[in-house]
């Protein structure tokens, strides 16, 4: 080592704060007077700002894990409603097949008659 990085690993053992936290017990810690240490004082800034990003990350991650939840009954819904649609397409391509129709139209009685020639278009010329 250089005798410039010993001159400021000493200036910094040497610092009251460095000195402050090496006197510092476990009872401090669990008692929470490890707060009133000048280190924690001069960094309460810092620890309140960390504090609420904490608490910003959990908000956020909560309001996401309600929108997965509700895309997800979404999308259950969704595939819920494809069923229902496919059977009622299935439902109306049987009920309009030429047999099914004349099936309805005899039950019903109408006396209605399948044309014996094509429709064809009447062209007015002016």
């Amino acid at each position: 080592m250089t005798e410039k990085s010993k001159k400021m690993i000493s200036k910094i053992l040497d610092n009251d704060e460095v000195k402050d936290l090496k006197e510092t017990s476990i009872k401090d810690v669990l008692s929470g007077n490890i707060f009133t240490k000048s280190y924690f004082l001069k960094q309460a800034k810092l620890i309140l700002l960390i504090v609420a990003l904490v608490f910003i990350y959990m908000n956020n991650r909560m309001v996401c894990e309600k929108q997965l939840t509700r895309i997800d009954k979404l999308n259950k819904e969704l595939e819920c409603e494809k069923y229902i649609s496919m059977v009622t397409e299935t439902e109306l391509l049987s009920i309009s097949r030429p047999e099914e129709i004349k099936r309805m139209v005899d039950e019903q009685s109408l006396q209605l008659e399948q044309p014996a020639m094509p429709p064809y278009k009447v062209i007015i010329k002016e």
